[in-house]
């Protein structure tokens, strides 16, 4: 089974890697991270949580440090990192939509000037 991560990078890949791309295929690619999108943002309050109970344990583990200290070493955990990634996910996902939608909108243009 892949991971929600791994679908929308193989489903990036393959739109950015199409030069020829038809408004169907577009329309479909859009239909489809729009649907992903929602499991995203699932995914980063789900990452969230486990990242902020790994900063509380720390915080709790390492009280005689600064709380700056205990931040940086949270931030140098694999849960910030998951965050961080689905993130950056969310910010990819995001921006492909809206360049689907414009190259629709663009060859929708087309085809009323022709």
């Amino acid at each position: 089974m892949t991971s929600i991560r791994e679908e929308i990078k193989k489903l990036l890949i393959t739109t950015w890697a199409n030069d020829d791309m038809q408004s169907q295929e577009a329309s479909e690619k859009l239909v489809k991270l729009a649907a992903l999108l929602g499991n995203v943002g699932d995914h980063i309050v789900k990452c969230e949580r486990e990242y902020n109970r790994k900063s509380l344990d720390m915080m709790n583990e390492n009280e005689k440090l600064s709380m700056k200290k205990v931040e940086l070493m949270a931030q140098n955990t694999e849960e910030y990192f998951a965050l961080r990634e689905i993130k950056e996910t969310q910010k990819a996902v995001l921006e492909t939509i809206r360049s689907l939608k414009y190259f629709l909108r663009a060859r929708e243009g087309e085809f009323e000037a022709s």
